[in-house]
């Protein structure tokens, strides 16, 4: 009996402190929560909140979903001291009467509050606006969700007033096309401001004053939006930057130049960008990830040092760019950062081989698959054999002499030339030493050729006119193909035919022999005179 009413007192205690659920047709209790949907009046709503204040004054956390709220009158939150979230989703608030400026009062504790999609309606021209000193008394707030409202400007002037603390703003879906300058300047602290979806057009740098403290910008999904060299120069912590689902294409240098040696994260998912230019993404040495997947029409060309400077980048997300293949060259001042690739249709041909090659030796991503041609399709591209699989058979270098000789005053023509099976390789070359391609006077040709078997030949023709010894010097030849690199050097020289060795090396002998001669007379001459003086 002792326990029987030992229990009794305690859930008599219970419910003395949590009360009872307001309202059940339209809320739900779990423990410190409630959540209210379909309230359909703010009559309504002030009956709940009255309610809880005598028996869920410990509530913690207050949700209304959906209904017709309409206002926020002074004081409604009253002996509700301990929430610490509120939110209102689709509360169809009138547009620019609906909130008191003191609704929020004594809310001291509330360190999210989450306002959106609660226009009165979509029909309702008329934005929605947040009184000034709206917020002031929210001390403690640090997450603020004004997204999807209509505001269709700016906040007003002083409605941030109080949230020095603030670390998350959200503003994203609000028809904001033009930001005003100085709106955002009360909130010191701020970390995170999300300005998605807006339909932006310019942003001036100015938007920014006084957030030193930003970490994290979001400026997605606003395809008209135009960045100029000043757009960042506000934001000088920035470690995070969105600008996914926008028209870019192409990111200038000068834009990220204020951010260059903080920024982490770049997010350019799903704009248009088609060429990845040099040096495009050059002073961004803090990068760690960066996002170029789902471009509209693919990225096309990579230029060579379109990668460079990016020395700490950690991950690349390529994925969904309609790949065929991929020349590894691009990506080798960002050798040690794990690439996503998958979403890609590969075609398992010899111009993929360079690719294999690269997966198989430096690349995480050993499990990507070929799309083409049918007989491969779904096989491991680093599984793939580039002579059984594929008929890809390395390329050669023919007809190479590597020392090539001519005549002072003559015109000299030489080449380097290789055959690849399939397919042209490519070619290149650099000069060593001296000047075996004078100005003026050389001439440097591409010449392509095939047979009946299918091997592709490729030669780079020199050509010299009126040679001297002083165009003497060294050419290297570099040549790929099927997964292979090869190189050969070409010494350039031009004069008479030297000795041929044996003479050379009896000239040598000669010499060395007549030293030694001269060495032991010297030696026998001294002893000889020694042994005079001592008789």
């Amino acid at each position: 009996m002792a326990t029987v009413a030992l229990f009794s007192a305690c859930v008599v205690l219970f419910s003395s402190v949590h009360g009872q659920c307001p309202f059940p047709e339209h809320c739900t209790c779990t423990g410190k929560t409630v959540e209210c949907k379909n309230v359909d009046s703010s009559e309504r709503m002030v009956e709940i909140l009255t309610s809880m204040a005598t028996n869920n004054a410990d509530t913690e956390k207050l949700s209304f979903i959906d209904g017709e709220i309409a206002t926020l009158k002074k004081g409604q939150f009253q002996g509700l001291g301990n929430l610490q979230s509120l939110t209102f989703v689709n509360a169809r608030f009138v547009g620019n009467a609906g909130l008191n400026e003191e609704a929020l009062n004594g809310l001291t504790k509330l360190t999210m509050f989450r306002i959106s999609m609660n226009n009165k309606a979509a029909s309702d021209d008329t934005p929605m606006k947040f009184p000034e000193n709206f917020f002031k008394s929210l001390t403690a707030l640090k997450v603020l969700q004004l997204d999807n409202n209509r505001l269709g400007t700016s906040p007003s002037q002083g409605v941030f007033n109080g949230l020095e603390g603030l670390d998350i703003l959200d503003l994203s879906s609000n028809n904001i096309v033009a930001p005003d300058t100085g709106k955002l300047s009360a909130l010191r602290g701020l970390k995170t401001l999300n300005l998605a979806s807006n339909g932006m057009t310019t942003l001036s740098p100015d938007v920014f004053i006084g957030l030193t403290k930003l970490e994290s910008l979001i400026l997605s999904g606003n395809p008209a939006i135009a960045l100029n060299d000043a757009t960042l120069s506000k934001v000088r912590s920035l470690k995070s930057l969105d600008l996914s689902f926008n028209q870019l294409s192409e990111i200038n240098p000068q834009t990220m130049s204020s951010v260059m040696a903080t920024l982490e994260t770049l997010d350019l998912n799903s704009n248009n960008i088609e060429t990845l230019k040099d040096n495009m993404f050059s002073g961004l040495s803090a990068l760690k990830l960066l996002n170029l997947s789902s471009q509209a029409s693919g990225i096309k060309t990579f230029e060579p040092s379109a990668f460079a400077g990016l020395t700490s980048l950690s991950e690349l997300d390529l994925s969904r760019n309609s790949f065929s293949h991929l020349k590894p060259n691009a990506f080798e001042p960002i050798a040690q950062a794990h690439f996503i690739l998958k979403g890609n249709r590969f075609f398992c041909n010899c111009e993929i081989m360079p690719m294999r090659t690269w997966i198989v030796t430096k690349s995480k991503n050993t499990a990507l698959v070929c799309s083409y041609p049918p007989s491969l399709m779904n096989r491991n591209i680093a599984d793939i054999d580039p002579e059984a699989d594929v008929g890809c058979i390395p390329p050669v270098f023919t007809n190479l002499n590597e020392r090539v000789r001519g005549e002072e005053g003559t015109t000299v023509t030489f080449s380097c030339a290789v055959k690849n099976r399939h397919q042209y390789p490519e070619m290149s070359y650099t000069i060593l030493l001296g000047s075996p391609l004078p100005k003026n006077r050389s001439k440097v040709e591409v010449t392509n050729s095939s047979d009946a078997n299918n091997y592709f030949t490729k030669a780079v023709v020199f050509t010299v006119k009126d040679v001297t010894r002083a165009d003497n010097g060294q050419i290297k030849c570099t040549a790929s193909g099927a997964g292979t690199t090869l190189t050969a050097t070409l010494d350039i020289v031009y004069g008479p035919e030297g000795l041929p060795l044996w003479a050379i090396i009896l000239i040598v002998a000669v010499v060395i022999l007549v030293i030694v001669c001269v060495i032991v007379g010297v030696v026998m001459c001294r002893k000889q005179k020694y042994k005079v003086v001592r008789h």
